[in-house]
């Protein structure tokens, strides 16, 4: 999440463009995807021993040809780039931000203050208030996002109940907000 927010950020700071972020690990604009996050963590005995964060922006792209191979991609929700928001974006100065925007989060989570950086991702988030849909314990649930927990999970109000979804892929439906 320190990472999407660095990057939203970031992208906020050197272009035009409006980025959000939809939960868990996507940068959308105009609700289309410009960016993404993958982490890979190792644990053990509960204890995080190594992360690697790999981020792929959507800096210049050419969209209609990537939405040709791509529409028939389950979730495929839409695609962008930041050259498209902002023709005079430039990428040094992106990467540059990027990683000044990082580092700073980074220093917040080794002193064990994760706050700022949860209600720096709130303020960019798309997700929340959304009418979602997204899978736990191998169903499909419906329901509207409430809140990002402290651990990062996404709370979302069925009319089941309270359910907190940690790493699946959330779907925001188009009927929502």
């Amino acid at each position: 999440m320190a990472v999407g927010v660095s990057l939203a950020e970031s992208i906020m700071k050197c272009t035009t463009a409006a980025p959000l972020l939809k939960w868990p690990n996507d940068i959308i604009i105009q609700s289309k995807k410009a960016a993404g996050v993958v982490v890979d963590a190792s644990i053990e005995s509960g204890v995080v021993t190594r992360v690697i964060v790999g981020v792929g922006i959507n800096f210049d792209i050419d969209i209609m040809r990537a939405e040709k191979m791509l529409t028939k991609t389950p979730n495929f929700y839409g695609i962008t780039s930041i050259a498209f928001h902002d023709s005079n974006a430039d990428r040094l100065e992106l990467v540059q931000a990027f990683l000044e925007k990082t580092e700073e989060c980074m220093t917040l989570l080794e002193r064990g203050d994760s706050g700022p950086i949860l209600a720096r991702y709130a303020r960019l988030s798309a997700t929340m208030g959304r009418k979602v849909s997204a899978i736990h314990n191998g169903k499909r649930i419906t329901g509207t996002a409430q809140k990002i927990d402290r651990d990062g999970s996404l709370v979302i109000l069925t009319p089941g109940g309270i359910i907190r979804v940690v790493a699946e892929d959330v779907i925001h439906l188009r009927h929502s907000k």
